[in-house]
């Protein structure tokens, strides 16, 4: 019987203890905790699709792209810099 989304059934590995692969994953990211919350700080704050739609309904065309392009690089710019500052 498939299984799955859309029935692909494919059989997948396991990790065997759960716990310990995530606890792994999270002693990994440790050290990129700063950027991670920057990077969420910025997203939230940043434009979302119903923030941009109602934006394009009250500016024109031009000036909603500034708008996102300006978020953008200003979170990518972020990223970027935390990486140098970082050891």
């Amino acid at each position: 019987m498939p299984r799955g989304p859309m029935g692909g059934g494919r059989t997948t590995e396991k990790p065997n203890d759960f716990g310990k692969v995530m606890g792994k994953l999270v002693n990994y990211c440790r050290n990129y905790l700063p950027v991670i919350i920057i990077a969420l700080i910025l997203g939230g704050a940043g434009c979302s699709i119903p923030e941009v739609s109602l934006l394009n309904s009250i500016f024109k065309k031009p000036m909603v792209v500034t708008f996102v392009l300006c978020i953008l690089l200003v979170a990518i710019g972020t990223g970027f810099a935390f990486t140098l500052v970082m050891p």
